[in-house]
């Protein structure tokens, strides 16, 4: 974060003396002479101390005309003949470096210095100001006006001392889709997301990166994502010609329309647009389009044996293969979200020849059973490295968003399933999270998010059993951390002795971002950008067919929710608010995974009828330090601050709604919950079964099911009047 980079590039030889180390400083009695003609000159320090990558200061030396003792004024200071600016450029190196003082009439004069190191330092190019236009259209062109571009240095001092600087960038690069932006005309005609990347040489002479996220809005009223019809997956979905008619009731008045429908609804602002806004440094895999997976196989020392050509086959196929008819079509992580996502995402990519860190000559690994959870972060690191130097593998293809960094790595550690390791268990569970690694290049884009898992997890049921080599695969561990790698968080409770419930789930483990199983529900897949919902505001007859078809589900507001409408007429929807889903469940494709494949005592249920969950998706606006909730939960469509998604159906551990001290928020509050309709709180001993169904005849009131809800009504606190019936399902 820092510094001209004009000056900067003057400087990158001073590295040169990095072997030369003395830490001494350099003392105020350090005296050297110099003549040119018949003029005299002397120069000292006169301070105690120099600090690798302080400004030069002038008034750090005594420069003297020797005959008169007076002072030389206009002195220059130069390192191996490149000028040293007064308090602009910077001292790099540090040990014993000698300087140059030059001033008209004088000969040069050399003064050795000591610069003492610092033992931490950072730069990175920080955002200070977007640039005024962010959303364009097809046809418009890119501009820069009123961007403004900070590099930010931080560094301790030799002495302790801690500095944090920051100055106005000039000399920088931007490139759109790896072309210069200086003409960059967008084509896109679809709504989509675009990376300005900025790049900027930093003090060391690497490259410093940045983006500003780009909105294209859509130029046509009914765009819709693009879907993708691969001719090998021949799973034969499962749909039905029966609709659920349902009628709404309300006691608000005064709304102009009673519902809109899917082509009238706006849902542009998703969760591929809000990690633009997130607040940590985790940035999702693209959730639409063709995304590339790199998938590494990882042999842990000591296991070598299980690095066999039939597993890396077995790891192949639970990526990457291909469902069959008849077969459920989650035989692969590729299947389930090409049928999840209705076509819209498909998973492409490689899985490696297995790594092995060890004989690769990479330090840390040769002992799994001292791993702790911060290695795979670094192991991560050190694959991509692998990959891309010894297997020359172009990692620009495996960033289709143009982000500057990778889509998504997995690493799958080889394994022998019997075994049971002594050290950091958590390090070998699987898990999604972002590795701390500054934004890359298009060319080079950096590691960003992966996921951990070993080779006996592919195995779902079978994870604890036998070895691998007499084992089908599971993969439904793999597509539930991949739903990490979306940017979707667990929706179960990582505390099993919680205030509420002795195990918490309020899906009653009925998701595949809960117990690893079935399908999405309908709020996922709208944070996904899969699916867009009917918005009901007042009175209305509507049916719908099941949720095994796109865009078949009702959004119901709270009684004081308004909307603003884009240029087509569409209202503008944020899921980050507080609302019901109400859809058609039935129980086919996705969910057969339940009967087919699960042995546990619980299953979805068998029966069809109206599924409702409640949702509270408010963001937690970050300013200075510390999180509220914002009055507007639309603020996050329109601000410029960060925000974090810390409502979740966590009740423990560092993601509790308690641990961000925000007045309103409740421990209590969940981030999706399965409304019941027999009454019963679900919960993970009171899973969700054919009673939790509305059938035919059934109706809702808030009044009757306020038991659901967190004190009994809203977390916002705000009314809720609508009321609904299911009137047939045929």
């Amino acid at each position: 974060m820092q510094i001209q980079k004009r000056v900067l590039l003057l400087l990158s030889s001073l590295f040169v003396l990095a072997s030369c180390r003395n830490t001494n400083p350099a003392s105020s009695d350090d005296l050297q002479t110099s003549s040119a003609q018949n003029k005299k000159m002397t120069v000292k320090a006169t301070v105690d101390a120099f600090y690798q990558y302080d400004l030069i200061d002038y008034s750090s030396f005594e420069v003297k005309d020797l005959s008169n003792n007076t002072a030389v004024v206009g002195f220059k200071v130069f390192y191996e003949g490149e000028e040293l600016a007064d308090k602009k450029d910077r001292i790099l190196s540090f040990g014993k470096v000698k300087l140059s003082f030059e001033a008209e009439g004088y000969g040069t004069i050399i003064l050795e210095i000591n610069v003492k190191k610092s033992p931490r330092f950072n730069e990175e190019l920080v955002i200070e100001q977007a640039p005024t236009k962010t959303s364009y259209k097809k046809g418009e062109a890119f501009s820069k006006e009123g961007l403004k571009v900070y590099d930010e240095l931080t560094y301790t001092r030799a002495d302790g001392q801690p500095v944090s600087q920051k100055e106005e960038c000039l000399d920088y690069s931007i490139q759109i889709d790896g072309m210069d932006a200086a003409n960059y005309v967008f084509q896109e005609e679809n709504h989509t997301i675009r990376y300005a990347l900025i790049s900027a040489k930093g003090l060391d002479g690497s490259i410093l990166t940045t983006s500003v996220p780009l909105t294209i809005l859509s130029s046509v009223k009914n765009s819709t994502n693009p879907k993708y019809d691969d001719k090998e997956e021949q799973y034969k979905w499962e749909t039905s010609e029966k609709k659920m008619k349902v009628r709404f009731s309300s006691s608000k008045k005064d709304v102009q329309k009673a519902y809109y429908s899917p082509d009238e609804v706006n849902l542009d602002f998703n969760l591929n647009s809000f990690m633009n806004k997130e607040c940590t440094t985790f940035r999702q895999t693209p959730s639409l389009g063709e995304v590339p997976l790199l998938v590494i196989p990882v042999v842990l020392n000591g296991f070598e044996e299980q690095a066999t050509e039939e597993n890396h086959k077995k790891i192949e196929s639970a990526f990457f293969g291909k469902s069959k008819e008849g077969e459920i079509p989650c035989s692969s992580l590729a299947s389930y979200y090409y049928y999840s996502s209705f076509q819209q995402l498909k998973f492409t990519g490689a899985v490696t020849p297995y790594f092995n860190p060890v004989k690769e000559g990479f330090l840390g690994y040769s002992n799994p059973y001292n791993f702790s959870l911060d290695t795979p972060s670094s192991l991560a690191n050190d694959a991509l490295k692998w990959a891309k130097e010894k297997l020359s593998i172009n990692l620009d293809d495996y960033d289709s968003d143009n982000d500057g960094y990778v889509d998504g790595v997995w690493l799958i550690y080889m394994e022998d399933p019997s075994n049971s390791f002594t050290g950091n268990v958590s390090a070998f569970w699987p898990f999604t999270s972002a590795a701390s690694v500054a934004r890359g290049t298009k060319e080079n884009p950096a590691l960003n998010t992966y996921s951990w898992a070993g080779a006996a997890h592919l195995y779902g049921k079978y994870g604890i059993s036998s070895y691998l080599d007499t084992l089908g695969y599971d993969p439904h561990v793999l597509e539930h951390e991949t739903g990490h790698l979306l940017g979707l968080n667990d929706y179960y409770s990582y505390d099993s002795n919680t205030a509420q419930d002795t195990y918490y789930s309020p899906l009653g483990k009925m998701d595949m971002m809960d117990k690893d199983f079935g399908d999405h529900n309908p709020y996922s897949k709208m944070l996904l950008g899969w699916i867009k919902p009917y918005v009901v505001l007042g009175d209305c007859e509507i049916e719908i067919p099941s949720s095994q078809i796109q865009n078949s589900v009702f959004l119901l507001p709270y009684d004081d929710k308004t909307y603003s409408t884009d240029e087509f007429g569409r209202i503008i929807l944020n899921p980050f608010d507080e609302y019901l889903l109400l859809d058609y469940y039935s129980y086919s494709n996705l969910y057969k995974d339940t009967f087919e494949q699960n042995t546990f005592s619980y299953q979805f249920p068998t029966e069809e009828g109206g599924r409702l969950y409640h949702i509270d998706a408010r963001a937690l606006e970050y300013s200075n330090n510390s999180f509220f909730l914002p009055e507007d939960p639309d603020e996050v469509m329109t601000s410029s601050e960060s925000f974090f998604r810390g409502i979740t159906n966590t009740q423990s551990g560092e993601r509790a709604e308690s641990n961000y001290n925000v007045p309103g928020l409740n421990d209590y509050f969940d981030e999706v919950r399965w409304i019941s309709k027999d009454g019963k709180k679900v919960d993970g001993n009171a899973a969700p079964s054919n009673s939790s169904l509305f059938k035919v005849g059934d109706s809702f009131s808030f009044d009757n099911y306020k038991n659901q809800f967190v004190n009994d009504k809203l977390d916002n606190g705000k009314n809720f009047s609508t009321t609904f019936k299911i009137l047939s399902i045929v």
